[in-house]
């Protein structure tokens, strides 16, 4: 995002989906019914190598984060859907509600409400005064036109659980790795043979967010703040930039 720069996050075994309503399109049904399948599979074969009190460990990990608890009363006629972000998470609430007891067990994913962002969080990326404007109501008439949204403090809840929602994701897919890490190094370094390296298996999402149109010292396009961008200078303000990038 213009103006919201972070340092750039290259390959790393830890995905985090923003605005997971469009990967999860029922156009792409199909796709990502075959990819569930494949990792329940996956999961299934590398969990018979762990006892049980470690396959929580060991399984994927796959957090859903989702913020549609912070409803938004919009003017009548208002052209933002934001009613779609409940359809999705119920949809994808609903599909894995369909598999069974045993494929369920196989994946430790869960469905979380999304916290909202800190001040703090959101300095990271955004100008402090533009931050304190927002928050407090003191934007123009011209500004929350070009942002598109008439500012309440309804909408000032649902944009920091926006936020809050990726930087959430993207620090429990992270941590969830470190912690992978150190207990397959302990298994490799205490057992005899090979040993399958499941680090890679650490994902979670965020059915919200994607505000990639936000600038560092005002919003439009339907968004005020760059959620991803945040997220991403999070993760390089609280662990070290070489254990980030690889």
């Amino acid at each position: 995002t213009r103006g919201c720069r972070s340092r750039r996050i290259r390959r790393n075994p830890c995905f985090v989906s923003s605005e997971f309503s469009a990967c999860f399109h029922t156009r792409n049904v199909p796709l990502q019914r075959r990819k569930f399948a494949a990792m329940l599979k996956y999961s299934s074969h590398s969990a018979s190598f762990v006892e049980a009190d470690e396959k929580a460990l060991i399984a994927p990990f796959f957090p859903i984060y989702y913020n549609d608890v912070y409803e938004v009363n919009l003017p009548p006629g208002h052209r933002f859907p934001m009613g779609k972000y409940r359809e999705v998470r119920i949809a994808l609430q609903s599909k894995i509600e369909a598999l069974s007891q045993d494929e369920q067990s196989r994946v430790d994913c869960d469905f979380r409400i999304s916290p909202l962002a800190t001040v703090e969080q959101l300095i990271t990326t955004h100008d402090e005064h533009y931050v304190q404007r927002y928050l407090n109501g003191k934007m123009t008439e011209l500004e929350n036109r070009n942002i598109g949204f008439p500012w309440s403090l309804q909408h000032v809840n649902r944009t920091l659980s926006s936020v809050g929602g990726t930087v959430a994701a993207a620090l429990s897919a992270w941590e969830k790795y470190c912690k992978r890490h150190e207990l397959i190094q302990k298994k490799k370094h205490n057992r005899q043979g090979s040993f399958e390296d499941t680090t890679h298996l650490c994902w979670s999402a965020h059915v919200a967010g994607g505000t990639h149109h936000a600038f560092k010292d005002y919003g439009e396009g339907f968004c005020i703040f760059s959620d991803i961008a945040v997220a991403a200078n999070v993760l390089l303000q609280k662990y070290p930039a070489p254990a980030l990038i690889q």
